[in-house]
């Protein structure tokens, strides 16, 4: 069988095409990339299970 990534679902391709003002490609520069925002809402349902396991 072949092998999976277990993480698979929380990964995605982009292509990202770097431009300067001219409309241009930006070509031989270092780039670094933040994430600042996500899309996955963190929560935790630990809370709605503490009296059954008390």
């Amino acid at each position: 069988m072949g092998q999976t990534n277990e993480f698979a679902h929380r990964m995605a391709r982009k292509t990202i095409k770097l431009v300067d003002e001219s409309g241009n490609p930006v070509k031989g520069k270092e780039v670094s990339l933040r994430l600042v925002n996500h899309q996955f809402l963190f929560g935790c349902g630990i809370f709605d299970t503490i009296e059954v396991a008390n």
